[in-house]
């Protein structure tokens, strides 16, 4: 119902801006960082993209967020995000790229619980994480409006049952 009022707002005119906040698409919200930096510096942005070519490479472009990061082991996902984070840095004048900068940061951090060779243990802390992370991007966008998310991410409580410790985006907020 709110997309469906969104949408004819937008076609009456009415300017709606669109934000993601949500951190499960490494690979394209690091893409986005690169294109906006190539804008304005093709060499730095070329350096960027052979350091994070694991992730922005065609390969990882094949993938689901969850099924590339299952397919790296720790080391790998640490050196990319300490990679991402000097990308972050690098486009700290032009605000759109450093978000998506942070957003593939974000997606690495949370989902590293997925890694290769992570520990398979419950690991509730790295579970929260995305959303987390999720409501601190609401957060810093810094606009009034409406978010929009799904499922168990905009309970505001905190459920029980198979999800005992898990702290949604919701309550966060």
């Amino acid at each position: 119902l709110l997309l469906a009022r969104v949408l004819a707002a937008a076609r009456r005119g009415v300017r709606v801006r669109l934000v993601g906040v949500d951190c499960q698409d490494s690979t394209r919200d690091a893409e986005r960082a690169l294109r906006i930096l190539e804008r304005r510096d093709v060499a730095l942005a070329a350096m960027f993209r052979a350091k994070l070519e694991p992730l922005v490479g065609a390969e990882a472009q094949a993938l689901r967020h969850p099924q590339l990061v299952r397919g790296m082991d720790l080391a790998t996902l640490d050196a990319l995000s300490d990679e991402l984070a000097r990308l972050q840095a690098a486009c700290a004048d032009a605000p759109e790229a450093a978000a998506a900068a942070l957003r593939a940061w974000q997606g690495l951090k949370a989902f590293r619980i997925e890694a290769r060779d992570a520990p398979r243990e419950d690991d509730i802390d790295g579970y929260n994480l995305r959303d987390r992370y999720m409501a601190q991007n609401v957060l810093a966008d810094g606009h009034r409006g409406a978010f929009l998310g799904h499922n168990c991410h905009v309970l505001a409580g905190r459920p029980g049952g198979n999800l005992e410790g898990y702290v949604p985006a919701g309550a966060v907020l």
